[in-house]
């Protein structure tokens, strides 16, 4: 499921924005 993939990449990348 690619739609997971890219959430967890979305989520990795808001986090990092937050950090």
């Amino acid at each position: 499921m690619l739609q997971i993939e890219v959430l967890k990449c979305w989520k990795l990348k808001c986090l990092n924005a937050v950090n």
